[in-house]
C-alpha cells in the first residue's frame, strides 16, 4: 500500500468496491458513523474477500463512514473555508502578485482533487505543504498590524498542543507496554506480563489488545475464569469487531471445551466477517455447529 507507484494509479475496480463498502458502513451506522479509524473493521461485514484495507481511498467517504454526517459536514466546512481563503487572496493581490498566488492556489486545488480518490489526508508529506500554502494565502496582501500580547490565547494554544501530543502518545505507549507484556510472558515472568498488560489498558482503554494480553497471562496462570472475563470485556468494549468474538469463541472451544458457547461466539464473528481467512471447512465453527445441531446443547447453555 505504500508503493510510490500507487499515487499514479487509480485502481478503479478496487476503489469502486471500497467506496461502496464505505457507503454501506455509513448506511449501517447512520447518522453518526462507525467511529474514527474503524473502517478496517466495519467493512469486514461487507468485503467480498479477505483483503485488508485501512481506508476507503476517498477522504470524503472516509469522513462519512467514520464520523457520519457531522464529520462529513466539518470536512465540507473546511473545504469551503479553504476555497474562501484562495478566492479572497486572489482578489486582494495586484496583477503583479496574482501569478504567484495562482501557483499557491494550485496546491490545495490538486490536494482536494486527489483526496476524492485517495487518502492523502493521512500523510503529513501531502497535507502539511497544502496547509502552509493556505496559510500564506490567508495573509497575502493584508496590511501589517501591531502585535498584541494575548496571554490567555497563548496558554490555550499550549494546552491544546499538549492535549494533541498526549492523544498521539498514549496509544503508542500502550503498544509498547503490550509488547513488553508479550516478551515477559514468553520469558515466563507472569507477574511482569500482567502488570504491563494492565498498563497497556490504562494507556489505551478503548483497545481490545491489552485485554487479550491480560487473558493470555490468565491462561498461563491456569485461571480460566479470569481469562474468560477478560475476553468478555473485550467483546463488550468492541462488539462490532469480529476478532473479539472470534477470540472468545476459540477460548471457549479450546480451553473451556464449551461447544455451545463457542458456536454462539464464533457464529457472531462469522456474521461480522463472513469472508475472513479464519473460516476453514471442518474448523472450530463447523465442529461447534455440528454439536449444536446434534442436540448437544441445552436451552440457554
Amino acid at each position: 500500500m505504500n508503493d510510490p507507484s500507487r499515487l499514479g494509479s487509480l485502481d478503479v475496480g478496487n476503489r469502486l468496491c471500497w467506496w461502496g463498502e464505505a457507503w454501506d458502513v455509513f448506511v449501517q451506522h447512520a447518522p453518526e458513523g462507525a467511529g474514527a479509524g474503524t473502517f478496517e473493521i466495519a467493512r469486514k461485514r461487507f468485503r467480498p474477500n479477505a483483503d485488508t484495507v485501512l481506508q476507503p481511498h476517498s477522504v470524503p467517504l472516509q469522513q462519512l463512514a467514520d464520523g457520519g454526517v457531522v464529520a462529513f459536514g466539518l470536512f465540507v466546512v473546511l473545504i469551503l473555508g479553504g476555497a474562501a481563503v484562495c478566492v479572497c487572496a486572489l482578489r486582494r493581490l495586484g496583477r503583479s502578485e496574482r501569478a504567484a498566488a495562482v501557483a499557491l492556489v494550485a496546491a490545495p486545488t490538486a490536494y482536494i482533487g486527489h483526496a476524492l480518490v485517495d487518502y492523502n489526508w493521512d500523510f503529513l508529506a501531502t497535507t502539511a505543504p497544502t496547509m502552509v500554502a493556505l496559510g500564506v494565502l490567508a495573509v497575502a496582501g493584508r496590511e501589517s498590524v501591531t502585535a498584541r500580547s494575548r496571554p490567555i490565547l497563548g496558554v490555550g494554544i499550549v494546552l491544546f498542543a499538549a492535549v494533541v501530543l498526549v492523544s498521539f502518545s498514549l496509544p503508542r505507549l500502550a503498544d509498547r507496554a503490550e509488547r513488553r507484556s508479550t516478551r515477559a510472558l514468553v520469558a515466563g515472568d507472569l507477574d511482569k506480563a500482567l502488570d504491563e498488560a494492565r498498563w497497556a489498558h490504562r494507556f489505551n482503554p478503548v483497545s481490545a489488545d491489552p485485554l487479550f494480553a491480560q487473558a493470555r497471562v490468565a491462561e498461563r496462570q491456569r485461571v480460566p475464569l479470569r481469562a474468560e472475563r477478560a475476553y468478555i470485556r473485550a467483546v463488550e468494549l468492541q462488539p462490532d469487531n469480529p476478532l473479539t468474538w472470534y477470540t472468545l469463541g476459540i477460548f471457549e472451544f479450546d480451553v473451556r471445551e464449551n461447544l455451545c458457547a463457542a458456536y454462539r461466539f464464533l457464529n457472531n464473528s462469522y456474521t461480522l466477517d463472513p469472508a475472513g481467512n479464519q473460516w476453514q471447512e471442518g474448523g472450530p465453527l463447523d465442529v461447534a455447529r455440528d454439536a449444536v445441531n446434534a442436540g448437544g446443547c441445552a436451552p440457554g447453555s
